[in-house]
């Protein structure tokens, strides 16, 4: 029998005791992929000085990318993920799904940690379960965001893949 990977994982913040914040935890499943490539993108506009305000979170989620993308699971980029995530602590709860047992597990962040430690945790879950398959970034120099898609793609959309095709036709031109 093959065993299912896990569609979520979930995130209790602790205050500075460890008692928990919330009464449940969060919930995070593919769909905050999209706030991790935002936040990789945010970094790239502000890189071209579009962006005013500075964000650790972002630069660090485009520093992983950046790594993950080039090298692979390097040892650069474990030692960085495990440096950040040695403060976070974990829980397992049994719930029932379907008459079935499953097990849940709790990741228990301190309270305002450093912006890396959640980015590393968010980072490392969504590339473990495979939500960051097909990730890219644009071969468009004058872009150069992070996307996700298939292999045969180049451009993070077409409107970005036409512009290129078209500064190269006119640099063919001109020569």
């Amino acid at each position: 029998m093959e065993k299912a990977l896990q569609d979520c994982f979930y995130v209790q913040m602790n205050d500075k005791t460890g008692n928990t914040l919330k009464r449940s935890p969060e919930r995070y499943d593919r769909k905050f992929v999209s706030y991790l490539i935002d936040g990789a993108n945010n970094h790239v506009t502000q890189l071209k000085g579009r962006a005013s305000n500075q964000s650790d979170h972002d630069e660090f989620i485009f520093w992983c990318m950046s790594e993950y993308l080039k090298n692979g699971a390097s040892s650069a980029l474990l030692n960085t993920l495990n440096r950040y995530m040695s403060v976070v602590g974990h829980q397992c709860h049994v719930s029932r799904t379907d008459k079935k047992l499953v097990a849940m597990f709790i990741a228990h962040i301190p309270q305002n940690p450093p912006p890396q430690v959640f980015a590393s945790y968010m980072f490392s879950n969504m590339t473990s379960l495979g939500w960051l398959e097909g990730l890219k970034k644009c071969k468009n120099p004058e872009c150069c965001q992070f996307f996700i898609g298939r292999p045969n793609v180049k451009w993070c959309s077409k409107s970005c893949g036409s512009l290129y095709r078209v500064r190269q036709k006119r640099k063919r031109d001109k020569a």
